[in-house]
This record gives C-alpha cells, sequence and structure tokens, in this order.
C-alpha cells in the first residue's frame, strides 16, 4: 500500500497523468488527487484589482474542480481530493510532507511547450526539494510494456560512503516496484562509469599509442563490468521468478551528460535516478548535477530521494 499524489495545476491537460495514474495505481493505494491554482491576490493593494484578481483566482479553481473530478473518476478507485491555491511547487510539497506520501506524480510544466527542452521551474523545484520519490511525466505511460532504466551506482565504491551506498539500493529497489507497477517485463540497468586518467593517457605526453590507450580503457571496464554482471546476476535471481528480465548499458563518461545522452539512446519510458543532495537544492544523480538529464533527457523521470530526507525538509 501506498500514498501517492497525482498534482495537477490549472496549465496541465491532464492526459499523461490520467494515463499514468491509472496504470501505476491499485486498489490498495491510497490516491490524492490535488489541485493548485496560483494565487493572484497576495501582493495587489488596489482593492479594484484585488477583486478582479480573487475572481480569477475563483475561475482557476472552478476549472480545477471539473480536472480533479475527471481525474479521480479516471484512476478507477477512491480518491481524496483536495483543491488549494498558492505556490504550486510550495503546496505540493506541504502536502506531500503532510500526507507523507511515497509519490508524487505531476506533468511536466513544459509538457506542451517541447517535446524535448528545458524542464519546468515547478518539476525543478519538485525534483530538489519534494521529500518524497517524484515522478515528472513528459508523456503518458501506456504502453503494455514499458522500457525502465535504472541507472545504477557501484556498490563497491566504499570512498563514497554508507549513504550512497545505501541510495543506490533505494533507487534499485523503486525502479523494480515502478516496474511491477507497469507490468514491465524487462528492465535496463545503466551505469555511468569514468576513467579521471583519460585525458592524460590521450595526451601526447603519456607516451601511449592509441591502441595503449585503449587497452587501458578495456582494462578498467572488465574492473566495472565484473561487479555490475554480479550485480545483474543477483537481480536475476531475485525477480526472475517473478517474470522480470535485466539487460546492462555501460557507458564510459561523465555524469549527467552521458546518463541524458545514453537515456537518448535507450529510449525508455522510464529513466529512475537517485538523487544525492544533502540540503536538498542543488545537485542530482548521485551528488553530481543532473541538469543535462533533466534538460535533455526526453523520457519521464522518477528521482528517488535518500531515505532521511523527509526529516531534512520538515525540519
Amino acid at each position: 500500500m501506498a500514498t501517492i499524489i497525482g498534482a495537477v495545476d490549472h496549465n496541465d491537460d491532464t492526459l499523461a497523468l490520467s494515463k499514468s495514474l491509472k496504470r501505476l495505481t491499485d486498489g490498495d493505494d491510497q490516491v490524492v488527487i490535488l489541485g493548485i491554482a496560483p494565487r493572484l491576490s497576495n501582493e495587489i493593494t488596489d482593492h479594484k484589482v484585488v477583486s478582479s484578481a480573487k475572481r480569477a483566482e475563483q475561475a482557476l479553481l472552478n476549472a480545477l474542480t471539473e480536472k480533479t473530478e475527471n481525474l479521480s473518476q479516471t484512476v478507477g478507485q477512491a480518491c481524496d481530493v483536495d483543491l488549494v491555491s498558492g505556490p504550486i511547487a510550495q503546496k505540493i510539497i506541504e502536502t506531500t510532507i503532510l500526507r507523507k506520501a511515497d509519490l508524487v506524480v505531476k506533468e511536466d510544466d513544459h509538457l506542451s511547450a517541447s517535446s524535448k527542452g528545458r524542464i519546468g521551474n515547478v518539476a525543478r523545484t519538485l525534483l530538489k526539494r519534494s521529500p518524497s520519490t517524484t515522478l515528472i511525466l513528459r508523456k503518458p505511460i501506456e504502453i503494455l510494456t514499458p522500457r525502465i532504466v535504472i541507472a545504477i551506482d557501484n556498490p563497491e565504491n566504499k570512498l563514497e560512503g554508507a549513504e550512497r551506498s545505501l541510495l543506490n539500493a533505494r533507487v534499485f529497489k523503486s525502479g523494480i516496484e515502478m516496474a511491477k507497477r507497469l507490468g514491465a517485463e524487462e528492465v535496463t540497468l545503466l551505469h555511468i562509469w569514468t576513467m579521471p586518467d583519460l585525458k592524460f593517457l590521450q595526451h601526447p605526453r603519456s607516451g601511449l599509442s592509441e591502441e595503449g590507450v585503449n587497452q587501458h580503457i578495456a582494462k578498467a571496464k572488465a574492473v566495472t563490468s565484473k561487479w555490475f554482471n554480479a550485480f545483474r546476476q543477483e537481480a536475476e535471481a531475485k525477480y526472475a521468478p517473478e517474470g522480470l528480465s535485466f539487460r546492462t548499458k555501460l557507458v564510459l563518461g561523465e555524469g549527467g551528460k552521458a546518463l541524458a545522452e545514453a537515456a537518448d539512446e535507450l529510449r525508455p519510458d522510464l529513466l529512475v535516478i537517485g538523487s544525492a543532495n544533502r540540503r536538498g537544492v542543488q545537485s542530482l544523480f548521485f551528488g553530481n548535477t543532473a541538469e543535462d538529464v533533466l534538460n535533455w533527457a526526453n523520457c519521464n523521470l522518477l528521482v528517488v530521494k535518500p531515505v532521511d530526507f523527509y526529516d531534512m525538509v520538515s525540519a
């Protein structure tokens, strides 16, 4: 059983949200349809303008009432419906904390503007500051066997500490749970690996030929492949009886940019990544910036937070 918030504002057409919520939820979930209208009258001092702004706010709330009612009917199970006014991202986060939600689902506010482009401000704020796992929709999840890609960190990297390893486990677990909910049959495990000394090895002063550089790359890749294949085999042993198979994708590159390029190649219906940001403000994807992922990965994004993120945001 999970508490799932489907958030909608006055700009959303709700197509992606309605189809995806129907796929994601089951009868045991507590589903909250949250409608948020912007508050237009807060900083206005002219009485006539305030009255006009309040009428506009009420009109937006009335339109949202219809949207939220239609959404609750589409989900196909009993839903709580909340209507609020105020800053959209802030109200979603407040409701998330109040409801102790496990998952927030929101259409990207740039969804209708471009099929591929910068992520909207509301979506960006949610990915950085919402305490729960957050699903940003850029298109409906409606195919019968969606392609799920989970970005996995190296669990053997002791230099990054126990917190990173714990988050890695949460990312994998959340990705598997989402795959089951959506009826996926195959999951792709994606790992971005780096060679800090690669630029030096490629420099003429290293004295290495192209073949020599490639040998160094192959040796480093073999080390990475060893734990990655072991990770896949362990996952298959555990989840094959439940009908899930796994394949792996290793990409040599740097953080968010390489991840975005890999996602572009794999074309997943859902990309699962982790947020290791300890302050909830700046960086995503295991402590490295994932601006490239957020801006250019043309797919739905599921961002998983550390287990103590609720405590940090609520404090």
